[in-house]
This record gives structure tokens, C-alpha cells and sequence, in this order.
């Protein structure tokens, strides 16, 4: 009698305890518990801020002119007599209206541009952090790399004409995930597999990808004295097809007639370096210093990274 109310309370403080075990689960579940609401919380936060810097605003700027070439390569005779197409176009370089048209025959032009808004942002997104985890090591270095990425000013070229990471449809979006993408797959000593990806880029964007292409042939040239002559025998290659006038590359030597340069020179003055304001110049600064700055701070592949980058800016 004297020992069942000790008997009593210890079995109720091991019920007790066994009830607060099964209630909070194993360690580890809860662990994984908060990972996942971790990992859900950077998405949504990068989401946001994604939405905030690149706000969704319909069909502008050369969302235009490449949604009108994807209508046209649904139905030619619509705008067959249109001035844009009579004489040929840029979407003869492209290979992004056999891939965007159908998206606008299935939902639409508004919502098929949408939909390619947001299919763009996020391979654009997924090819960012792709890139930049070989270049950091810590996970926090990588996440504020690529809200950088995100917030700070998205603008290049004359008059701030053009910005990376686009609000709307256009192949350049597409273009930049997968230079994106090869780039860091060249980072990861994948080079066969990078190659592919410019290739793509290629196909879909030419000027874009010929940057990355650039970068990755310096990456490789500055090791591989066979990688120099390679690259010297392509070039040799481009400059023979120029002169045989086989397209793009015979557009190596076109010029305009004075009169037809003195409208470019008026209209498109973002493509002149002698029109640039002295604000844009200011800008390919602050993108000299920023480098420079990573350079001094670097590792030995994030130097790597930038000398490459800047002899092909160059």
C-alpha cells in the first residue's frame, strides 16, 4: 500500500512522456519539417522580389515584334503585304517562332504570352542558380548573389536600352538561361554538354549566344593551346562564308548607304558608341569596379570567370 502511489505517478509520467513523443515525432521529422518550410519561405521571398523588380506589363517593347512574327509563322498571307515581312525580317535568324507560335495558337495572344513570360522567368532563375553555386561557397553567399542578381540594375547598352532578365516574351530570355546554364556547366568541367546548350542559344537567340560562346572559347582557349587554333580555324571558317555570302555571316560585311545610316544614326543611336550618353558610360564603370572588386576577392574560377568575361567585353 505504501508503494502504489509512487507506482501510480511514475506510470503516469511515462504515459505522459510517451504521449509527448508520438505528439512532437521524431527529431529528424521535425528537422526536415523545418527545412522544407525554410526552403519554401527563400522561394517565396525570391518570387516577390522577382515580381516586384520585373512586374508583368502585357505585350511591349520587342514583345511586339516577336509575337507578331510567331502570328505570321502560323499564317503567312495575314500580314504578307505588312512592310515589316515584305522584305524579310530578324525572324529569319530564329528558330523561337516555331516554338512560341504554338503556344498562341493553343491559349491565345494574351495568355499564350503570358504563359512564356513566366516559362522564361523561370528557367531564367533556374539557369541563375545553376551558375552561380560553383562560384560561392557558403549557401547564404549563394542566396544574396542571386537576389543581387535580381534587384540591382538590369540595364546595358546605350540609352539603358536593354535589360537582362526580361519582363516579357522574347527569345533573349531563353537565349540568356541557357548561356546561363553552359557557363556553369563549363564551370563544372562539363564542356561537351555546354557546347550543346550555346548551340540551343544559338538556334534561338544568335547574338546572345554568341557572348557565351565568346566566354566559354576564352575559358578554354587560355589552357588548351589546341583550343587557340581551333578557334582561329572558326574564325578563319566565319570570314570565308562572309565572303561566299552565306547568311548570317555574309551581314559580317554589309554597310549601309549614307542616307539610310543617317536614319539609323538618328533612330537606333543606342547602337553607336559616339551617341552614348555620358551617364552610360558611367555605367560600364560602376560594371568595371563591380568586377574589379570581385576579382581582388575572388577565388582562383571566379577570376578565371571575370578575365574571360572581360576580354570577350572587350
Amino acid at each position: 500500500m505504501i508503494g502504489l502511489p509512487s507506482f501510480r505517478s511514475g506510470h503516469r509520467l511515462k504515459c505522459e512522456s510517451v504521449h509527448q513523443s508520438l505528439a512532437s515525432g521524431p527529431p529528424c521529422m521535425a528537422e526536415d519539417q523545418k527545412n522544407v518550410v525554410r526552403s519554401f519561405a527563400r522561394i517565396a521571398a525570391l518570387l516577390s522580389l522577382w515580381i516586384a523588380t520585373h512586374p508583368y506589363m502585357g505585350i511591349f517593347h520587342d514583345g511586339r515584334l516577336y509575337t507578331l512574327q510567331a502570328l505570321n509563322r502560323l499564317d503567312p498571307t495575314r500580314y504578307s503585304q505588312d512592310l515589316y515581312f515584305s522584305f524579310g525580317s530578324q525572324d529569319s535568324l530564329t528558330e523561337f517562332s516555331h516554338l512560341y507560335g504554338p503556344l498562341l495558337f493553343a491559349f491565345g495572344t494574351t495568355l499564350g504570352h503570358f504563359y512564356a513570360s513566366i516559362f522564361g522567368a523561370t528557367l531564367w532563375m533556374g539557369a541563375l542558380n545553376f551558375l552561380i553555386r560553383p562560384l560561392f561557397h557558403a549557401r547564404c553567399e549563394v542566396l544574396t548573389a542571386f537576389v543581387a542578381c535580381i534587384v540591382l540594375d538590369a540595364s546595358y547598352g546605350g540609352f539603358g536600352i536593354f535589360h537582362y532578365g526580361e519582363g516579357f516574351t522574347s527569345p533573349r530570355i531563353f537565349a540568356e538561361a541557357m548561356v546561363m546554364t553552359s557557363l556553369g556547366l563549363c564551370l563544372r568541367k562539363q564542356l561537351p554538354v555546354s557546347v550543346l546548350g550555346l548551340a540551343g542559344a544559338l538556334a534561338i537567340h544568335p547574338i546572345m549566344a554568341a557572348t557565351g560562346i565568346a566566354v566559354v572559347g576564352t575559358w578554354v582557349a587560355l589552357e588548351n593551346s589546341l583550343a587557340r587554333l581551333f578557334i582561329i580555324f572558326a574564325a578563319l571558317i566565319g570570314v570565308f562564308l562572309a565572303l561566299a555570302d552565306v547568311q548570317p555571316f555574309t551581314r559580317l560585311l554589309a554597310s549601309f548607304d549614307p542616307e539610310w545610316f543617317g536614319i539609323v544614326w538618328k533612330r537606333c543611336g543606342f547602337g553607336f558608341l559616339l551617341r552614348w550618353k555620358v551617364v552610360d558610360y558611367l555605367h560600364v564603370v560602376a560594371v568595371g569596379s563591380t568586377l574589379s572588386v570581385a576579382y581582388a576577392l575572388g577565388d582562383a574560377i571566379v577570376r578565371r570567370l571575370i578575365v574571360c568575361i572581360a576580354i570577350t567585353s572587350i
